[in-house]
């Protein structure tokens, strides 16, 4: 349930599927960002548990905003009642942001952009 989900559910069905009223906030990360942390440690022979995630904290619907402007087709938001209670999650960062001083995530708009533009030439994403 996010954006990869709704990227395929569009492609596949024409649709997002929200529950409630899309209003619940995650953090996110690009998986390029993910690879240049990885890559970082290794090189710097970095040690402990880092909450991996980027500062920019999204809810579901400004996600099928953003993909609104992103994904050449239109589509349809469809809701259902929310089975459980609403629940935001925002991810404490700043011991990472310590032990990689300097370090940019791509914005959150251009990995989407770019996420969409792979699976929209591939129509294969898992």
């Amino acid at each position: 349930y996010g954006p990869t989900k709704f990227i395929r559910s569009i492609l596949q069905n024409g649709e997002v599927h929200l529950f409630g009223d899309g209003s619940e906030r995650r953090n996110y990360i690009f998986i390029e960002d993910l690879v240049g942390i990885t890559e970082t440690f290794v090189i710097n022979d970095q040690e402990g548990i880092f909450n991996v995630a980027s500062d920019d904290n999204f809810s579901f619907l400004e996600i099928v905003e953003n993909l609104r402007i992103i994904m050449p087709e239109k589509f349809e938001v469809r809701s259902s009642e929310r089975s459980q209670p609403k629940t935001d999650q925002k991810i404490n960062c700043q011991k990472l942001k310590a032990a990689m001083p300097g370090f940019l995530f791509t914005p959150f708009e251009e990995g989407l952009r770019i996420t969409c533009e792979i699976a929209i030439n591939t129509k294969n994403m898992k």
